[in-house]
Parts: structure tokens; sequence; C-alpha cells
């Protein structure tokens, strides 16, 4: 189940939320990876001025089947003056990994992260084309913490119409001897009112040199002025 608390105001956005589902819950709908777990946060930003913004997010998720936990918080401000953009921040984590049967660990473990965010961005063409390039650099030497590795991400957005974009990204991270190459493509359409298509590659060059397809459909449906109902299937192979 699913319960969500939203405020959005002027100058400000808040949303706090609880997600929680069992171990094989549902009918297949949901990976392995969605299921027996349970996670809290918060998410909210504030609009400063007319040129700068700032962003938060803190959470806790738990793995039920075996009671490991992750804490994470991140906090940005951005500024935007005209076609540019500037992005700089903290994200910090940490996991405790619990030494259960088949976990691998003799005792219960402790993996952190501390990352310094960044990025930039323009646009062209009236905003018809979105570049960025965003980095997210460890603080604390040798990254532990394989989820949060330091990377460097460059992103490209161009609208084809009002109502499909082109999308791309290519990605290099690392984190103790991890290290990843990965490019996406994909393309996101609006086809008609409140529904959301998308189609995506993803290929990893440095690793495994697995590639994956994926898809979705979202809809939403106006029941009120102030209530809602969205629904979504997604699949990757």
């Amino acid at each position: 189940y699913k319960a969500e608390l939203a405020r959005n105001t002027e100058s400000t956005d808040t949303r706090v939320y609880y997600e929680s589902a069992g171990v094989g819950f549902g009918l297949g709908q949901l990976n392995a990876a969605q299921t027996g777990r349970r996670q809290f946060g918060l998410d909210a930003s504030q609009r400063l001025t007319s040129t700068v913004s700032a962003q938060q997010s803190l959470f806790q998720e738990e793995l039920l089947t075996t009671g490991d936990r992750r804490q994470a918080g991140e906090a940005q401000l951005e500024y935007r003056p005209g076609a540019w953009s500037y992005r700089a921040g903290l994200k910090a984590a940490e996991d405790l990994r619990r030494a259960t049967p088949g976990s691998g660990f003799e005792a219960d473990e402790s993996q952190q992260a501390l990352l310094l965010t960044s990025g930039i961005g323009r646009s062209f063409f009236a905003e018809r084309l979105r570049l960025r390039l965003d980095r997210e650099q460890t603080l604390r030497g040798e990254n532990e913490n394989l989820d949060f590795p330091t990377r460097t991400v460059f992103g490209a957005a161009y609208d084809l119409n009002a109502s499909t974009s082109l999308l791309a990204e290519q990605e290099w991270s690392e984190a103790q001897n991890r290290r990843t190459n990965q490019t996406r493509i994909g393309l996101k359409a609006r086809p008609w009112t409140g529904g959301t298509l998308t189609s995506g590659f993803n290929h990893d060059f440095a690793r495994t040199h697995a590639s994956a397809l994926g898809g979705g459909l979202g809809q939403t449906f106006p029941i009120t002025p102030t209530l809602t109902l969205d629904g979504g299937f997604q699949r990757s192979q």
C-alpha cells in the first residue's frame, strides 16, 4: 500500500509519503526488487527568488526479509539565469547490512557515502534542445557504498514536436573496484490528455556489456478539480 500527502503553494512544494509491499505482493506487476520493502520519506522544494530554488529529500528504506536499512538525504541549490542553469549540493547515505544467513556478513556492517553534487545546463532554440552535465564526487576517499558511486552524467533532450521528446544520457561511474559506462536512449510522448508513453534502450559498455529494452504507459484520470486517479504499466527486459 501507499500513502502520500502533498502541499503546494506559490513558493513551496512539500510531499511526505509511506510505501510498503510485502514479499510476493501483487499479481506479478512488480519485480522482485520492489517487493519485501518499506519506505517513507520527505521531498521539499522552495522558490527563493525568480532565479534561485532549493530542493531537499530524506528517506528511509528497509528490507522486510533481512532487516537491511538505508537512510539517505540530499540538499541542492539551483540558479537559473536565463538559458543557463547551475546546481550544487550534498548527498549522504548510510546502509546497515544485517548479518543474516546467506548475507555474506559475519557481523552487522555499516556502509556510508558522502558526495558533493554539481551540475550545469544550457537550453537552445527556445528550449527545444536541453543539455546538462552532472557530477557526483565522493568526499571520503574510496567509496564503500556501491549504490552511491562517483559518477558523471551527460544528458540531452530534444523536443521533436509539442508532444514528443528524444532523450539521451551517457553515464560513467566508479566505486571501489566497479566501473560502469552506460548509454541510455529513449522517447517520451504525450499522445493524449493525461497520457504518457515512454520507451528506452540501455547498454553497459564497461562491465557486463548487457543491453535492456523498456517501455511504459501512464495515465492520469481527473475525477474532480482536486482529485485524480493515476495508473500505469512498465516493462523491461
